[in-house]
């Protein structure tokens, strides 16, 4: 070989595998038949993987040039994993603790750290990863909240330097979230009002920390909301009784500024969302004495506001004015009995109250909700003289959308279809079903397109 020429030799783990250039010391062997060079590693050289050997610009000895070698010679890296042999993950109740060291760190531009979680799902296929941490971690401690319980969860981190490039992925560890008894919305293995105000305080929007959310959804409906408040301090105060399964339909109006709620069942707790409001300008009336009252600004500037009792005071069955809001509208508002049963709220424009018709006509849990299409509507009859059936779609304020007449139905379960025309408004709206014009039932529905 020429050995007045210096081959480049490189490595890579794609195309043209000259990411890394190996040059250290390079030589070659008295017959000038071998060359060698040296590439010392560090985690920061982003090098982990398989990397494919490249080699150029070589002569033999009679000067003619060597063909390009980039396909025969591969090397595996690990330098990140091996300097994270210290990392582990441990699981705990509603949360996932990661440790690990920083002995091998050696990097001169160090930043810190970022924590990376996926998932495998039924097929054995893993998601896209994504980052855990909302802040640079600094750190060798990180506790992942954000978890559900009973499903696995992986965990990377990589180390990031002063030009916010990352090295290569450290080594993967793994754990599964423990459960814990319903209402144990902290995690602490007991239920008690530190639950509760965990739970208002993930309502509010203040990301409370640990929060488990498959224990305080008391009830089981996919959304963490007052009517789980009232279920843990039912919990609590009735650790052995079962919540309400007597199903309520009471009428909201706003008369003179003032919000009214009719109701033939004792009211538990209330929360509302007002829009063109603020804190200062709503003011929680006489029949909330008793109530804790809690409101936050929502980033869209409505306002959220709760009401409830821990100690299992009620709002008594009748008409009662809740909150004078003045010009403020009504973006939505949620009523549970004393038990975290949810009493169905309807604008007032026909008389909406549950009636003696409900055990002859029922109406099921429209699907899929919310929806951007159409809506299918379960109902079932239980009697021949329930007479012609329909179905009235209002909005927020009362006001008519649409109608599905269906006429005169026969006995057994039943399933109809409203599609919303095109120029209708994302938002909040509810199917009363009708018996011979009279209302029975209703049901709220959200519609996002």
């Amino acid at each position: 070989m020429d050995v007045s020429v210096t081959p480049m030799v490189a490595m890579g783990v794609r195309q043209p595998y000259t990411q890394q250039a190996i040059a250290e010391n390079g030589s070659w062997n008295a017959d000038s038949t071998i060359y060698t060079v040296y590439l010392h590693l560090s985690g920061s050289d982003n090098t982990d993987g398989l990397n494919r050997i490249y080699v150029a610009n070589a002569k033999d000895n009679e000067h003619f040039e060597c063909p390009l070698e980039n396909k025969r010679f591969n090397v595996p890296v690990a330098v990140a994993g091996s300097m994270s042999t210290g990392f582990m993950a441990t699981a705990g109740v509603g949360h996932i603790n990661l440790e690990w060291n920083n002995n091998n760190v050696n990097f001169d531009d160090f930043l810190g750290y970022n924590i990376y979680r996926y998932q495998i799902d039924t097929a054995g296929v893993s998601t896209d990863s994504v980052l855990v941490n909302n802040m640079l971690i600094q750190d060798t401690l990180y506790t992942d909240y954000n978890v559900t319980a009973g499903e696995r969860y992986y965990y990377f981190y990589r180390i990031l330097r002063t030009d916010m490039m990352e090295s290569a992925s450290s080594k993967v560890v793994t754990a599964i979230p423990e459960s814990t008894i319903l209402g144990d919305a902290n995690g602490n293995m007991q239920v008690d009002v530190t639950d509760i105000v965990t739970t208002v305080s993930h309502i509010l929007g203040q990301n409370p920390q640990p929060f488990i959310f498959d224990v305080a959804d008391v009830n089981a409906d996919g959304n963490i909301n007052i009517l789980d408040v009232i279920g843990i301090i039912r919990i609590i105060s009735q650790p052995n009784s079962q919540p309400s399964r007597t199903l309520y339909s009471a009428t909201y109006t706003i008369e003179n500024g003032i919000l009214y709620v009719d109701c033939p069942d004792a009211i538990g707790g209330v929360q509302v969302i007002l829009s063109n409001i603020s804190n200062a300008n709503f003011t929680v009336l006489e029949a909330l004495n008793g109530f804790e009252h809690v409101s936050t600004a929502l980033p869209n500037g409505n306002i959220l506001f709760l009401s409830y009792s821990c100690i299992g005071n009620t709002i008594p069955a009748g008409r009662h004015a809740l909150l004078r809001i003045g010009e403020a509208g009504l973006g939505d508002i949620i009523l549970s009995d004393p038990t975290g049963n949810q009493i169905e709220a309807v604008p007032y424009n026909t008389t909406a109250i549950i009636s003696s018709s409900m055990a002859q006509l029922n109406i099921g849990k429209p699907y899929p909700n919310p929806f951007s299409n159409s809506i299918t509507i379960p109902y079932s009859v239980n009697s021949e003289t329930v007479g012609k059936v329909d179905f009235i779609i209002v909005d927020m304020l009362g006001r008519i959308i649409d109608k599905v007449e269906l006429g005169i139905q026969t006995v057994g379960e039943h399933k109809t279809m409203w599609a919303p025309k095109q120029n209708l408004t994302n938002g909040i709206y509810f199917i009363q079903m009708r018996a011979n014009g009279l209302t029975t039932q209703s049901t709220k529905i959200v519609y996002s397109k």
